[in-house]
């Protein structure tokens, strides 16, 4: 029987994916977040939609819609540790997310000050 006890490509985005969220989070703070969010999902939604579904405001629960299974993917790879290598990588993918979140908080602030009206 192969076990195979390396973290997968996938979890591996995942978790920074989630570091990367959670430091624009941190940087930006929760209201600023959630508000960005938000906005570009109506935007998107009316774009996408027509204007009487676009009408129901379904655009305010999607930061939460993304943010939840990034959230349920670390927090499941969290709970599947068995190692202490397995943990070093997710603290490491965490912190790369975080930092990159933090190199980039300026451009992304930018970007969506531009494309959120």
């Amino acid at each position: 029987m192969y076990n195979d006890d390396r973290p997968s490509l996938l979890t591996i985005i995942v978790d920074i994916l989630f570091g990367f969220a959670i430091g624009l989070v941190y940087f930006w703070g929760v209201k600023e977040a959630l508000h960005y969010g938000t906005a570009l999902a109506n935007k998107y939604i009316a774009m996408a939609l027509p204007p009487q579904a676009a009408a129901l405001s379904i655009g305010s629960y999607v930061p939460y819609v993304v943010f939840a299974p990034l959230a349920g993917f670390a927090l499941r790879d969290v709970a599947s540790v068995r190692s202490i290598k397995h943990f070093i990588v997710f603290i490491g993918c965490l912190a790369i997310g975080f930092a990159a979140a933090f190199f980039v908080q300026g451009q992304v602030h930018a970007w969506f000050a531009a494309n959120v009206k």
